[in-house]
């Protein structure tokens, strides 16, 4: 099975070896940031949030080509799109061959390193940054535009993600308090440009957007609701599923460190996250 075949989070774990202890590393060497937020309560690693960011700027960088080799292929690295804590520096996962006996992957992670580490003159070129969007518009979220509701499975296989409040409704009450939720949330975005939280769905290699999903009686948002071009109306958005607000911190985590307070206050984020600077 090539690595293009698995998930994203199963890619970078086939690619290489990289411990517990590494993410652990990572999280001190980068940046101040809460790295245990969980997309899922069953998710043990010690660093969750870490993980899924690193796995999914991996699955972009071999999709891209920004995985860097020396000449003999007997090194490679890619940039992580995180800042060294105390110099600024990126930080560079370095790797080298996995000698191990009975080893499941080629490579093995042998550290996190400045972009001014040494050993990385030994690679062809830099490890560039992994971009996920080619121009700043392509994030752009336009409030004027219509938001259809096109989530009517929600109801059947979603429900667990939607509103405490929600879950005993019927099927019909659902989608009212859905489009309810969009309209509040679109006349917000009106006001404030960061309700609409931009993130990257790597299976379609998009840019999809995140909105809080609350009616005009909710001051917190509880769960949030995945929005997409619409595929028929180059004019119009569709809100296509929903997600837990820790799933939405999550998918929205590989573009940025997310700015809207909704998402902020409903994942009990620390005013260290509100007020630091994107790292990516």
């Amino acid at each position: 099975m090539t690595t293009q075949a698995l998930s994203p989070s199963n890619r970078l774990f086939s690619f290489a070896y990289v411990s517990q202890d590494a993410f652990k590393q990572l999280a001190s060497r980068a940046e101040q940031e809460d790295w245990s937020i969980r997309t899922y309560e069953t998710d043990t690693h010690v660093t969750p949030l870490l993980k899924n960011y690193l796995t999914q700027v991996y699955g972009r960088a071999e999709d891209t080509g920004c995985i860097t080799y020396n000449s003999d292929r007997t090194r490679c690295a890619f940039n992580t799109g995180l800042f060294d804590r105390e110099t600024g520096e990126d930080i560079i996962a370095f790797f080298r061959p996995n000698n191990r006996a009975a080893a499941d992957q080629q490579w093995l992670l042998e550290k996190f390193c400045a972009l001014s580490d040494v050993d990385l003159q030994q690679l062809l070129q830099q490890p560039p940054v992994v971009t996920f969007y080619t121009k700043p518009s392509d994030i752009y979220f336009d409030p004027t535009r219509e938001i259809r509701c096109g989530i009517a499975h929600i109801a059947d296989d979603r429900r667990e993600r939607l509103p405490t409040d929600w879950q005993s409704l019927g099927d019909s009450e659902i989608v009212n308090r859905i489009q309810d939720s969009l309209s509040v949330a679109r006349r917000r975005a009106l006001r404030d440009y960061k309700v609409a939280v931009p993130t990257y769905y790597p299976e379609t290699q998009s840019i999809n957007w995140l909105l809080p999903a609350y009616n005009q009686r909710e001051s917190t948002a509880s769960a949030s609701l995945l929005v997409t071009q619409d595929r028929e109306d180059a004019d119009a958005y569709a809100a296509v599923t929903v997600l837990t607000v820790q799933m939405a911190y999550s998918n929205a985590r590989l573009l940025t460190r997310p700015g809207a307070e909704w998402l902020l206050t409903a994942v009990g984020a620390t005013c260290d996250a509100r007020d630091a600077l994107p790292s990516i």
